[in-house]
């Protein structure tokens, strides 16, 4: 019986991988994200912004790992299977304050 495994990588941006870096089975590159605003999603309007994803050399992401976009993942790094390493963007407004916000289209 042998094993099933899969690596995935959606890239909208460019996905850098260095030298030495090593997969475990079920990982996900993804450089496509999206707007944050509530009202926009509430009008099912919906757009990528494409955001590269570096891994440095002798990385080692285990089972399962999720990499956001902007991600970078530094020297010598291992990654926790199941993890999803990522970076804060923005906080979110509310509606109303979208509402507000004379500029939002």
């Amino acid at each position: 019986m042998g094993v099933i495994s899969s690596l995935t990588i959606i890239d909208t941006s460019l996905v850098i991988i260095s030298d030495r870096v090593a997969f475990g089975p079920n990982v996900s590159l993804i450089t496509v994200s999206h707007g944050t605003s509530l009202l926009s999603r509430q009008k099912y309007v919906g757009w990528g912004l494409p955001i590269p994803i570096r891994i440095e050399d002798d990385c080692w992401l285990g089972a399962g790992v999720t990499v956001l976009p902007g991600v970078t993942i530094g020297r010598g790094s291992t990654i926790e299977a199941g993890s999803v390493p990522a970076r804060m963007i923005k906080n979110v407004p509310t509606v109303e304050e979208e509402r507000e916000d004379l500029n939002n289209p």
